[in-house]
């Protein structure tokens, strides 16, 4: 379906196992794509790739606009904020630190980023440039979003409207379903990777470890395994467990266990592991006639069958963000006037 597409609103049922019927022939397809870009050996064929711009090796991070404050720091970057100039545009740039002296390692993420800096979406932080400081490390610029992250909205305003979750979650789908489309599976969605401006804007980010889904099918074809962040909570199980590929049903894995959060004000489990009290739970119970009570207090049927479809434990049964968009509860949710301005 292409994306600006009128979708066709599909019904999602379950039987007494809490088992969702939902059709899978443009899952196929788009697998079957993304088979073939591995057999080509050609992104270009199926991404438009731009030209981002890339500074020189030596641009120094000064050149970007007056230094306003460091807002992250940790062992392997440090995110800044800088002043285009008076009273115009706060950008961030993130520094990388840490990386080995080996060229390639940098190359690496040079070209990685690159390929972000392609993305154009509403719902995923504007990569801008990147180029390497005058100590060699990469550095990324990227837009700044003020109006903090999914986990300081859900633990300060623990009992949001159900309307204001529909509309951020719809276009954490929305953003998701875009890299997806583009090829690139995210693999570390948490609370503080989902960024909001104070008009109510989603900006996806946290971006480190996304995975381009050529580089996924064919290291699972050769029996590696693609890197993915282990966000614990978020995590898919067949992720932690190693069995499974690493497609693009973990990030609908990720978003459905997000949708638990944003309900409850907390994780729904540690992890996805059968060790996990909470997630034990939650796979005796959605295979019974009354269902895992959380999911079951969430509201209306077809809102209930989505989230279950979201988190099935079976990947290959785990519901598309397609499907996801055009079922009959999230195609019905409204997203506020900044989601959809954007």
């Amino acid at each position: 379906m292409a994306l600006g597409a009128r979708p066709v609103v599909t019904s999602i049922t379950e039987n007494e196992d809490h088992h969702h019927a939902v059709r899978k022939r443009e899952e196929r397809k788009r697998l079957a794509c993304l088979r073939n870009i591995v057999t080509n050996r050609s992104l270009n064929r199926h991404i438009p790739l731009l030209s981002p711009k890339i500074s020189s090796p030596t641009s120094p991070i000064a050149d970007s606009g007056t230094y306003k404050g460091a807002v992250y720091k940790d062992l392997s970057s440090t995110i800044k904020l800088y002043e285009k100039s008076p009273g115009k545009e706060i950008v961030a740039i993130k520094t990388f630190h840490n990386l080995t002296s080996n060229t390639t390692s940098k190359r690496d993420i040079l070209s990685d980023k690159s390929i972000l800096l392609s993305l154009k979406h509403p719902n995923i932080v504007k990569f801008i440039d990147l180029f390497s400081d005058d100590n060699g490390h990469p550095c990324l610029v990227m837009e700044y979003c003020d109006g903090g992250n999914l986990h300081a909205l859900a633990t300060t305003m623990p009992n949001l409207d159900i309307t204001n979750i529909g509309c951020v979650f719809k276009q954490m789908v929305r953003g998701i379903h875009y890299l997806h489309w583009n090829g690139i599976v995210h693999g570390n969605l948490n609370p503080r990777n989902i960024l909001l401006t104070r008009t109510g804007t989603v900006k996806i980010t946290g971006f480190d470890d996304a995975q381009h889904c050529t580089i996924m099918l064919s290291q699972s074809r050769s029996g590696g395994h693609a890197k993915i962040s282990d966000c614990g909570p978020y995590t898919a199980p067949e992720v932690i467990s190693a069995e499974g590929l690493n497609r693009p049903a973990i990030d609908v894995w990720a978003l459905g266990a997000l949708y638990l959060f944003l309900r409850n004000g907390r994780p729904m489990w540690s992890v996805a592991k059968e060790e996990d009290r909470m997630y034990s739970r939650y796979l005796k119970e959605r295979m019974q006639k009354k269902g895992f009570a959380p999911i079951g207090a969430l509201g209306s049927e077809p809102l209930r069958n989505v989230i279950y479809a979201m988190l099935n434990p079976e990947p290959p049964r785990r519901i598309s963000l397609s499907e996801t968009l055009r079922s009959e509860w999230l195609y019905g949710v409204r997203v506020c006037e900044a989601g959809e301005r954007a």
